[in-house]
């Protein structure tokens, strides 16, 4: 059985993902199950990609022409081999083994075949990636067995093997994995890149890739928007304009968790992944969410939900919520292929790696102030992680404080490259 991943609308505003079969749209009954059950009290995003990793192990059971629900039925469940195939199999990465395997009903009877021979050429996830996985598979197929025979009159006697079978997976776990603080955060582009890109959406840029003007505002604000904030794009998706307050002596837009509200009309619905909070901006910024509001008040179905960004193209969805594709694919990529040559490979969530590569050349401004000003506050190292805390939404301090180790490490590279380099002007033999 061939599925794929789809999410129904419920009228209360729940998202409730499902597999269905690619042919006949029907819902896979077991995962269905399995999600009804143990996955509603996550969110949206949570509760899919469980539902992917369970896909993944369908594929596994086509891959080995294998039917767990029959075997499990029959008492039967995995061995020794068959748990070291689905480790194998769950490190593999779906967008390359699909690709590899071209997954579709005609290739289906030779995967059997083509796998093998192809799985050294695939690409791997991480170990904490697999460790997910494994994780997820497990308790997806101790779920599945517990309720296959819990009307056995066996189960007494099958419950230790099935709880066996589970924690035989577990320990499949890749050992001593650990979050890296020094490459947690990706390379990014320069600062420069960065401020050619501001340049570039300008409303009244050259450059700008887009035409109507109240389109170019629109694009313009939700990038100054991630890239004066350091927001998320998902809670630039949803920031809300009664959730805004543009005319205080200090303007603030709220970052608030959104899930499963009945007035938005996205099936995949663009929520904030962190804490909720009030964010500070400018009043420049603030008078210019007010004029977009104004421009907003004059699109038709705009007035129906309180959302703040909406499509402003004619069809049936004018007027919407902006989708997060739309924001990809209409927003952003056009300012990547507009000008491939300054801004290939940066994505949205650069702009917030770059707000906190702006906040620490901040910081250590005022702390360079703070040494010859006593009337001047220094921020101390456990103040500067509350700051990003607070600005990005993280809950742990795990998060703010791989950036201030990250700046760190760039200010101690900077200082032993001038310092290099006083040495050698210092040795240069006069001409």
């Amino acid at each position: 059985m061939s599925v794929e991943l789809r999410t129904v609308l419920f009228e209360d505003g729940e998202r409730f993902p499902v597999l269905v079969d690619k042919q006949t749209k029907v819902p896979h009954y077991w995962s269905t199950l399995f999600a009804t059950i143990e996955l509603r009290r996550y969110t949206q995003n949570t509760a899919k990609n469980v539902l992917r990793d369970i896909a993944l192990l369908m594929l596994w059971e086509g891959m080995n022409n294998r039917n767990l629900v029959d075997e499990f039925c029959a008492g039967r469940f995995l061995t020794h081999e068959d748990i070291i195939s689905i480790r194998e199999h769950c490190a593999i990465s779906s967008k390359s083994l699909n690709r590899s395997l071209k997954i579709n009903s005609k290739a289906q009877t030779n995967i059997a075949v083509l796998y093998p021979s192809n799985i050294p050429k695939l690409a791997k996830v991480s170990a904490e990636n697999l460790n997910i996985r494994i994780s997820r598979v497990a308790s997806y197929l101790g779920f599945l067995a517990r309720v296959i025979l819990r009307e056995s009159s066996r189960i007494n006697e099958l419950q230790p093997q099935i709880d066996n079978m589970v924690k035989r997976l577990i320990a499949q776990k890749a050992k001593g994995v650990k979050k890296s603080t020094q490459n947690s955060i990706p390379k990014i582009p320069s600062k420069e890149v960065f401020e050619k890109l501001m340049a570039v959406v300008e409303v009244e840029s050259a450059d700008n890739p887009w035409k109507s003007e109240s389109t170019r505002f629109r694009n313009w604000l939700m990038i100054k928007i991630l890239y004066d904030t350091g927001m998320r794009s998902g809670e630039v998706l949803s920031l809300r304009i009664d959730r805004l307050d543009l005319y205080a002596e200090q303007p603030t837009i709220s970052v608030t968790r959104t899930h499963n509200d009945p007035y938005d009309s996205r099936k995949n619905q663009p929520v904030a992944k962190t804490l909720e909070r009030n964010i500070p901006i400018s009043s420049s910024l603030a008078d210019a969410i007010s004029r977009y509001i104004e421009i907003r008040s004059k699109i038709s179905g705009a007035n129906k939900h309180p959302y703040l960004f909406v499509t402003q193209r004619k069809g049936a969805s004018l007027g919407q919520p902006l989708s997060e594709a739309a924001f990809y694919g209409r927003v952003f990529k056009p300012i990547i292929e507009m000008m491939p040559e300054f801004f290939s490979g940066v994505s949205r969530h650069h702009l917030r790696h770059n707000f906190n590569e702006r906040l620490s050349d901040r910081i250590d401004e005022i702390n360079r102030i703070a040494k010859e000003n006593p009337d001047v506050q220094a921020i101390n190292e456990k103040q500067e992680i509350q700051i990003r805390q607070h600005l990005c939404g993280w809950k742990s301090e795990d998060s703010p404080a791989i950036y201030n180790q990250r700046h760190i490490h760039k200010v101690a590279r900077e200082a032993l490259l001038d310092d290099m380099n006083r040495q050698f002007g210092a040795n240069d033999d006069p001409e």
